[in-house]
């Protein structure tokens, strides 16, 4: 009798052992090119910092400031049923760094975006967008937050620099 105490004493050990190292992990294991964006993701945010910028990647830690904002535009939408008829600058993120265009709804979500309304669309060039997309861009004005992500809303093209 005792010993049968014993073992299920050992075996509610080991479990609670095994489920409280498993509780322990944070996260899944990153593979080596998940590591590899990260660390360039890290390098990307802190060579804009020492310039003076905003990663884009950070922005959401600048909501409600006024400030220059740096990245790499990946994707744009245009979305004919919203008010305002915006067309959507899509900033690439840590989260989704490999992506290809065009980048899903769910990650839009996320990214920091650049939004110019129909109305502010006559200020800028024919295909801006396009001109815009797979570069590097530095841009101005009032960090916001829009349904749980940051942007800046353009009213002018002096917002936006290439290639900064």
């Amino acid at each position: 009798m005792r010993a049968k105490g014993l073992f299920s004493l050992l075996v509610f050990g080991i479990i609670s052992a095994m489920a409280i190292s498993a509780c322990g992990e944070d996260a899944p294991q990153l593979t080596e090119s998940q590591r590899a964006a990260e660390a360039a993701w890290a390098e990307a945010a802190a060579a804009s910092e020492a310039l003076g910028y905003i990663a884009s990647s950070n922005a959401s830690e600048h909501l409600g400031d006024e400030g220059t904002v740096r990245g790499t535009i990946t994707d744009y939408q245009y979305n004919s049923d919203a008010d305002g008829k915006p067309y959507t600058l899509l900033f690439n993120n840590p989260g989704f760094a490999e992506s290809e265009p065009p980048i899903s709804e769910l990650k839009a979500s996320e990214a920091f975006k650049l939004v110019i309304l129909e109305d502010d669309r006559e200020n800028f060039p024919a295909q801006f967008a396009a001109g815009y997309t797979g570069n590097m861009v530095c841009t101005t004005g009032m960090i916001i937050d829009c349904e749980g992500s940051p942007e800046i809303a353009l009213l002018e093209p002096d917002q936006v620099e290439i290639g900064c």
